[in-house]
């Protein structure tokens, strides 16, 4: 009959078009086979995600300046506004045009020791972190919370190293000693006479996921903000910072290091007005 055609080593088929439908499915159920391992493979040697944050959004200093003194000066009347609030107080003169200026200013400590807690969290059931390591903590002082020109207040380089397995977390403190001049004199101008300051924390650590297979080290960035470098003692109710991804931030992140003073102490310096 007409509907009968030679293939298949002299074998009638009775429908042709039956012979490319079944090639087209073999072809796709390849390429489905493809993609589906394709797709196990990325993900078993994709590194687990790792979760930071700051715990009680604090970092603690000992101090932030060493010592206060205070001068005392006479200046016109419609001059004294430019002195009230931290960089002086007004007291009155006998002489009815002028104001007395008690002004305060502040010495650089020699030392600040800083001292901060960083928790990381495996929250995924899919896979435990073999390995946790060349961990740094940056801290950076963050003035007007605009993420461009930050200034560096000091850099931890951890020696400790830590699995993580699946859902669950690890918490770890370290403590760093300030004593570059020119960060103490940086910190003295500006938060003399104050206790605390916002600021914003870096975190780069190297990731190595142990299931279901051991993947290559990747190194993350993440940071963490707003955080508070102070000398009290954080509330009951105060909250943990956490820390995001640099690829998920809106914006970049750069900062600078304050170039080095020559030998010496730290200048006294007064807040500004």
């Amino acid at each position: 009959m007409g509907l009968e055609s030679k293939e298949h080593g002299g074998k009638r088929t009775r429908f042709p078009c039956l012979v490319t439908v079944r090639y087209m499915v073999a072809a796709v159920v390849s390429v489905l086979t493809v993609v589906v391992v394709g797709m196990v493979v990325t993900i078993a040697l994709r590194p687990q995600k790792v979760v930071f944050s700051i715990l009680r959004q604090h970092v603690y200093a000992d101090t932030l300046w060493s010592s206060v003194t205070t001068k005392t000066t006479t200046v016109p009347a419609e001059l004294s506004a430019g002195f009230r609030g931290r960089a002086g107080s007004l007291s009155s003169s006998s002489n009815p045009q002028q104001q007395v200026v008690t002004k305060p200013t502040y010495s650089a400590a020699a030392k600040i020791s800083l001292g901060v807690s960083l928790t990381a969290e495996n929250p995924d059931g899919r896979g435990d972190i073999e390995d946790i390591n060349n961990i740094t903590i940056i801290v950076l002082d963050l003035p007007s919370f605009s993420f461009k020109g930050l200034t560096e207040i000091h850099s931890f380089q951890l020696q400790e190293h830590f699995p993580l397995m699946r859902q669950s977390s690890h918490t770890l403190w370290t403590t760093a000693t300030v004593n570059d001049a020119a960060v103490l004199s940086y910190i003295t101008r500006r938060y003399g006479g104050l206790r605390s300051f916002v600021a914003m924390v870096q975190v780069n650590a190297t990731i190595v996921s142990g299931t279901p297979v051991k993947t290559r080290p990747k190194v993350v960035t993440h940071y963490c903000w707003p955080v508070i470098v102070g000398m009290d003692e954080p509330g009951d109710v105060a909250k943990t910072t956490p820390c995001r991804p640099s690829e998920e931030m809106e914006s970049p992140v750069s900062y600078s290091q304050l170039p080095a003073l020559g030998p010496g102490p730290a200048p006294t310096v007064a807040p500004a007005a």
